[in-house]
């Protein structure tokens, strides 16, 4: 998971004094949207064989689908011929359950990443020793994604290059569509941050900047393409479950001690309950 190396990044901000930004979001059916022929052409890129490709979308594109329950098989079923007969497109995905899917998807987002790179998005960091540039667009768990910005320099306000934190994020959805999937801004894992610091003469010490201190707003297109929703801005000592941690933006480590503290007590109620357990089990 992509836990330390998040942690690792804003700890970077911190020591900078850089200002970015962070954007969670997670794709809608990731697998069940995928669109044949830009899966195919983005595995073929990578070598894959012509004809294993025919072989492999052919036969989930034919494929009847049927339910089944307790109760035994549906009667019905959807999808094969009759989407042909009917003068209707294949069905698309990949299928949950495919072996294929995870393999399928990275190919596909190996395309989206170079994309959001060759735009100039993401974060630039600077080895210390070595002057070496890293790059990075941000952290991927097949399709839950943290888009991560950074400003070009150490001078540069988060508000002044918010817009292309903006346009980061509809590059990343457009892409997203273009695949068949898109982002819905509906759900608990849609959030973003901003990073910046100011500094308090009273205290003499850096502070991060609240929404109060660096008013922003940033907005995603709804499914549909036409509306834009805001998404909601947490605080950066707000700590929130994204990929690998349960992580606040300004190090702080509350969240993460809860949230395990809690999965112990979990745990721990579970083992005292269960049934027929002795004390050596």
């Amino acid at each position: 998971r992509s836990g330390p190396q998040k942690v690792l990044s804003m700890d970077l901000l911190r020591q900078f004094k850089r200002a970015g930004f962070l954007c969670s979001n997670d794709a809608i059916q990731c697998y069940d949207r995928i669109i044949h022929c830009v899966a195919m052409l983005a595995m073929l890129r990578m070598g894959a064989d012509k004809n294993a490709m025919t072989s492999l979308f052919g036969q989930l594109q034919q494929a009847d689908h049927y339910v089944m329950t307790g109760y035994g098989l549906s009667e019905f079923s959807c999808g094969g011929k009759k989407r042909t007969e009917q003068g209707l497109l294949p069905m698309q995905g990949v299928m949950q359950g495919n072996g294929m899917g995870p393999i399928i998807w990275l190919a596909i987002s190996v395309v989206l990443i170079q994309i959001m790179s060759s735009m100039g998005f993401g974060a630039l960091f600077l080895a210390a020793i070595t002057a070496t540039q890293l790059q990075l667009m941000g952290f991927a768990f097949v399709d839950d994604t943290d888009l991560l910005n950074t400003a070009p320099d150490v001078n540069t306000p988060a508000t002044a290059c918010l817009h292309l934190f903006q346009a980061a994020i509809d590059c990343w959805e457009g892409c997203l569509q273009v695949t068949g999937g898109g982002i819905h801004p509906g759900k608990d894992k849609y959030f973003w941050c901003l990073i910046d610091h100011k500094w308090n003469p009273q205290t003499c010490k850096w502070e991060y900047m609240s929404a109060t201190d660096a008013p922003a707003e940033v907005t995603i297109r709804q499914p549909n393409g036409e509306e834009r929703t805001p998404l909601e801005r947490i605080e950066p000592h707000e700590s929130r479950k994204t990929l690998g941690i349960q992580i606040a933006m300004d190090g702080n480590q509350e969240g993460e001690k809860d949230y395990l503290k809690q999965q112990a007590q979990d745990f721990a109620d579970k083992l005292r309950t269960a049934p027929g357990l002795t004390k050596n089990d």
